[in-house]
């Protein structure tokens, strides 16, 4: 499942006299895959998967993360598959175009 229910806002210009409900606002709702897990116990983790372009700019290329549940007690089965998919996978370079990749703000 993905992390996020949605692609991430973009930044808001937060103006004075704003209230702070209305710089929340864009990013309400960004928990709803993660949250559960909190409560329930269950074991999870986020794993980057790549990367893929901005609805807004397409020339903007955000992360990709997926989530990884196990059952109650079985943080080692999700260990290992983190582990046995980022042998298989360079997430670095999934679904990012070569010519982007400088562009980058984390250096890869």
């Amino acid at each position: 499942m993905p992390t996020t229910p949605f692609v991430a806002p973009s930044n808001i210009e937060w103006r004075r006299g704003d209230s702070p409900m209305a710089a929340l606002k864009p990013s309400m709702g960004i928990t709803t895959n993660t949250a559960i897990f909190d409560v329930t116990g269950h074991p999870a983790m986020s794993l980057p998967v790549g990367f893929a372009p901005s609805s807004e700019d397409p020339n903007v290329m955000l992360p990709v993360v997926m989530k990884l549940v196990g059952g109650l007690w079985q943080e080692k089965k999700i260990l290992n598959a983190a582990g046995a998919w980022e042998e298989a996978n360079d997430w670095r370079e999934i679904g990012v175009r070569h010519e982007t990749v400088e562009k980058l703000p984390v250096k890869l």
